[in-house]
């Protein structure tokens, strides 16, 4: 899938890790209540460096999961620094 362009208020992260909850083994499967369609990268959380600076963050991945891929989107208010 093509690298996540952000917009205004995101910022693209270069993801290192990648928490696997519960619910996002429940996602793979299809039989969460929320089913987004395919193909889609599971993964909420994750701690990375954004690219534009450098800053290491942890937090939610910005609109739904993909936080098993290489690079992410994060709402650069909700990105907590590490």
């Amino acid at each position: 899938m093509p690298d996540p362009e952000p917009g205004p208020g995101q910022v693209l992260v270069k993801v290192r890790a990648a928490a696997l909850n519960f619910f996002d083994a429940l996602m793979i499967q299809g039989v969460y209540q929320e089913k987004p369609p395919l193909p889609f990268v599971p993964g909420s959380e994750i701690c990375g460096e954004v690219v534009e600076t450098g800053q290491r963050v942890l937090g939610s991945v910005a609109g739904g999961p993909g936080g098993y891929a290489e690079y992410a989107l994060m709402d650069a208010a909700a990105a907590w620094p590490v």
